[in-house]
């Protein structure tokens, strides 16, 4: 049997779940309208208007041999983690800066005609920095019509970047049951500061790039002695 206080109860409910349906509703007509764009109510921002930032992660490989300062490419990795800003002018063009957090892994070889950092050969030995690095570019987009997305486009630019933390490791095992393992942050052959170019294909989230360091990672007295400056990899640009 039914009172009247559930009665009372069962029509507020029905009174709530049809107000929850009248901006459901709503939505759905804007959507079907074309209308139902996220940045609707910020018609300057988005990703194929006038602002846009967006995250993107990256990994490549250190290619090339370095002179007196061999290197294994196949373990010698770049990683990094950033956020990019572009600024749209037309159609065509954009630019605009980057800022990321990066790993650069120098794994070296055991070439016995290697003099540096000395003459003794380890099981592995490995340089890593540690960077905050930031870039400025040029965007020049290839698709006309592409909607409120990305694209595809090729970018032009150069970048900086501080070597906040350098580490120069390596890993012996002389006997059979002992393991030696050597680490010194901050060697003082590392420069600090480094520089260079750099170019980027890519197909909307998917990015194929190149960059060629023009400053020397280490040193500026270690005139014959340099690590590879030619870095190429993937990027995957978190967007939509």
């Amino acid at each position: 049997m039914i009172t009247k206080t559930m009665f009372i109860k069962r029509k507020l409910l029905l009174l709530v779940a049809l107000c929850a349906m009248v901006p459901v509703a709503s939505g759905q007509e804007q959507l079907l309208e074309g209308k139902g764009d996220i940045y609707d109510d910020f018609p300057s921002r988005g990703a194929n208007r006038t602002h846009y930032y967006h995250p993107y992660i990256t990994w490549g490989l250190h290619l090339g041999s370095a002179q007196a300062m061999d290197i294994r490419t196949h373990r010698s990795h770049y990683f990094d983690l950033g956020i990019r800003y572009k600024l749209k002018f037309n159609r065509f063009l954009s630019a605009g800066y980057e800022v990321a957090l990066s790993n650069s892994s120098f794994c070296l070889s055991d070439d016995p005609q290697r003099s540096f950092p000395d003459t003794i050969r380890y099981d592995r030995e490995r340089i890593n920095l540690l960077a905050l690095e930031t870039g400025l570019y040029y965007r020049i987009n290839v698709d006309k019509r592409r909607g409120n997305y990305i694209g595809n486009f090729i970018d032009l630019g150069v970048y900086g970047r501080w070597n906040a933390l350098s580490r120069y490791s390596y890993r012996h095992k002389p006997e059979e049951d002992r393991v030696v393992k050597y680490s010194k942050y901050y060697p003082d052959y590392v420069n600090a500061l480094n520089y260079g170019v750099f170019v980027r294909v890519a197909y909307n989230r998917l990015v194929l790039f190149g960059r060629y360091r023009l400053s020397n990672a280490l040193d500026f007295k270690l005139k014959d002695t340099y690590l590879p400056q030619v870095t190429a990899g993937i990027q995957i640009g978190i967007h939509k």
